[in-house]
């Protein structure tokens, strides 16, 4: 019987882990490869960084990337993924110089959804706060700060057109409070 178990807890862990690193694994389009690659000498292609969280990551659900792609002549575009699972504004301030350094020409924005998550509840706060390293817990007020930073950083240190990208409304019930939170 103890066979039994431990091989059931471990095929059971493979089911719940190889999945999350799946999850988890970054794009191949993602800003580090783009930068190794040496995709900064584009010739005519406009590099378009999409920016954001699982929507745009895109290995949980719906891939946001993709469906700009789909519209793009890759031709005339290179597109680098910068979306990361579970992500705040402040964690992507804290990766804006990799996006950077991606020299974009046109840059989209689509972060907070995880923030409006984050500050619904004092539970959400400090699961947030535990598992994405965060300074403090999330509120509107900080998310509002970071993405006022973000954008005046990436202004300050590109000549990219900046688009900022409304999140999906969360539920369906317009009295919820992360309906109306989103």
């Amino acid at each position: 019987i103890i066979l039994i178990l431990t091989t059931a807890i471990i095929l059971l862990s493979l089911i719940i882990i190889i999945p999350y690193f799946r999850m988890m694994k970054l794009p191949v389009n993602n800003p580090s490869e783009h930068l190794k690659m040496n995709y900064t000498n584009t010739g005519n292609k406009k590099v378009v960084v999409l920016v954001g969280d699982s929507i745009t990551h895109g290995r949980m659900g719906e891939n946001y990337v993709d469906m700009i792609s789909e519209k793009l002549d890759e031709g005339d575009f290179q597109i680098v993924n910068a979306g990361r699972n579970s992500e705040l504004a402040w964690n992507v301030l804290q990766r804006v110089e990799e996006i950077i350094q991606c020299r974009p020409d046109i840059i989209t924005v689509m972060i907070g959804t995880n923030d409006a998550k984050g500050g619904l509840t004092e539970k959400e706060q400090k699961s947030y706060v535990r598992r994405m390293k965060l300074p403090r817990k999330p509120d509107h007020n900080w998310f509002h700060e970071n993405v006022l930073s973000l954008v005046e950083t990436l202004k300050r240190n590109t000549t990219a057109r900046i688009a900022l990208v409304s999140i999906p409304i969360l539920g369906e019930d317009s009295n919820h409070p992360a309906f109306r939170q989103s």
